[in-house]
């Protein structure tokens, strides 16, 4: 038997009783801790994505926030974070100020937009976000084309 498809299945598993029970906490206080501490909570990550995307997760933790961010930059696949973290109920995040930081950090401009100005409130900010994103959208058409359709302006 192969242990990371097991580890795999358990955390489906783990996953789809806390979004049916409607007990995501446990997912984030409980399962959460004890598949970081084994290593693999790369699989919880891989297993909530489904979730996040057809909005039954709309929340994270930041702690998991945290290290779901160090996965998907180990394995460079950063914009997939920045999608999914643009799927979350900006209400229920625990800190979007700090979360703002950490996408400013991984360049992360359209989620750093959105954690500013709906979350934190922070207006100012948003002339540097958007120097950046001009800068960057001028070498990559993707997050120009990204920054217009969050904005609903395609």
């Amino acid at each position: 038997a192969d242990p990371l498809c097991d580890y795999r299945n358990l955390a489906n598993v783990c996953t789809e009783c806390c979004v049916k029970s409607q007990n995501i906490e446990l997912l984030f206080d409980i399962i959460f801790p004890k598949f970081s501490k084994a290593k693999i909570s790369s699989k919880l990550f891989e297993s909530i994505e489904p979730y996040i995307l057809n909005g039954q997760i709309t929340y994270l933790k930041q702690n998991f926030i945290e290290e779901m961010l160090e996965y998907y930059i180990l394995n460079k696949i950063e914009k997939k974070l920045e999608y999914l973290l643009l799927r979350l109920n900006i209400s229920q995040i625990e800190n979007p100020k700090l979360l703002s930081s950490l996408c400013i950090k991984h360049q992360f401009v359209i989620a750093s937009i959105y954690f500013s100005v709906f979350g934190s409130n922070d207006w100012e900010s948003i002339n540097d976000l958007i120097s950046i994103l001009i800068n960057e959208s001028s070498s990559s058409s993707e997050s120009g084309y990204t920054f217009l359709l969050f904005f609903g302006l395609v």
